[in-house]
């Protein structure tokens, strides 16, 4: 098989990367899709950084294996903490969830930007670090949300739990001023209709899947 036959490989700790599979099966239409979710060791945003590349290096290699030409790390804990490793590591290009992000928040001068993500994906300070080289001014919050990964697992994609939950969020102090709320992880555009609706109206929802396809 040659390189450019092969599919464009994706994963993820869970269903969350398929919001991005959706987004890149709507844009290239012509391109196929190797999925991976890996269910085993869900969630990503509760492991160690150690834990979580060898994860990711494992199944960027599998997917290599199944003939991927490229790999598309569908997970903002592992981009935020594997990309590097698997950069080193893998002889195919390695497309993460993160850039594309700053790219559009930088593109649009964002000022005041909220940043939901899991706990690993915070804890590696990465959406800070990078928004800081190209918007140094903007006031940005990251928030641990790690409620939601769950909830969404759960398949609890509506109702009064996850209703709570996001509430618990957005009434957290670090939301007052916000004027970006991203969802960091690729799990949480599944319940992004349950954020909107208690969203105050002047603030903008970003959904990784449409920025990054």
């Amino acid at each position: 098989m040659k390189l450019s036959d092969g599919p464009i490989g994706l994963f993820d700790s869970g269903v969350g990367g398929l919001t991005v599979a959706r987004a890149l099966a709507r844009r290239l239409p012509n391109e196929r899709l190797l999925y991976f979710g890996d269910t085993a060791h869900l969630p990503y945003g509760e492991k160690s950084p150690e834990a979580i590349r060898s994860y990711a290096l494992g199944i960027s290699r599998h997917l290599i294996d199944q003939g991927a030409k490229a790999i598309v790390v569908a997970c903002n804990s592992a981009s935020a903490v594997a990309l590097d490793v698997l950069k080193e590591e893998l002889d195919i290009p390695v497309y993460n969830v993160i850039d594309p992000v700053v790219e559009y928040l930088h593109r649009h001068r964002a000022k005041r930007i909220g940043i939901w993500g899991t706990r690993a994906t915070v804890a590696s300070g990465i959406y800070p670090r990078k928004l800081a080289e190209v918007l140094p001014s903007a006031d940005v919050q990251p928030m641990a949300t790690p409620l939601l990964v769950p909830v969404i697992e759960e398949n609890l994609l509506s109702g009064a739990v996850t209703d709570a939950v996001v509430s618990l969020y957005l009434n957290d102090d670090r939301m007052e001023h916000v004027e970006h709320l991203v969802l960091a992880c690729t799990h949480y555009p599944l319940i992004s209709s349950q954020i909107a609706k208690q969203l105050e109206k002047k603030v903008s929802l970003l959904r990784i899947p449409t920025i990054v396809a």
